[in-house]
């Protein structure tokens, strides 16, 4: 079977949609906005992204405070052991996220429309 240069084309306009459809849901829409979701044991909580704001945790014996300056997120420090979630550094993008697995916390950035 031989590849035509109409096929090629027709699956070049394929691609090109398939992309063009993918940055399309990327980008965020005037009506939404974005926040840092915070799950713990204790339950949910969101912080808007808007205002910069420090919270402080403490889940399962563990003390952790949560930043949010010009936009981004991030767990400025944590009593657990390993600090993985201080090491994350800033979220600032949709599904970026911070876990805290001693304490039980978790950040992540999401879209609400």
């Amino acid at each position: 079977m031989k590849i035509r240069r109409g096929d090629v084309v027709i699956i070049a306009g394929i691609a090109i949609l398939a992309l063009i459809s993918m940055a399309v849901q990327l980008i965020p829409q005037k009506n939404s906005a974005s926040v840092a979701v915070i799950t713990c044991d204790s339950g949910q909580q969101e912080l808007s992204l808007d205002s910069d704001t420090v919270i402080e945790l403490n889940e399962r014996g563990i003390a952790l405070r949560v930043q949010v300056v010009d936009g981004r997120v991030r767990v400025e420090w944590s009593e657990c052991p390993d600090g993985i979630c201080v090491a994350a550094g800033w979220l600032e993008h949709e599904g970026d996220t911070a876990i805290c697995l001693p304490a039980g916390v978790i950040v992540r950035i999401m879209w609400v429309h």
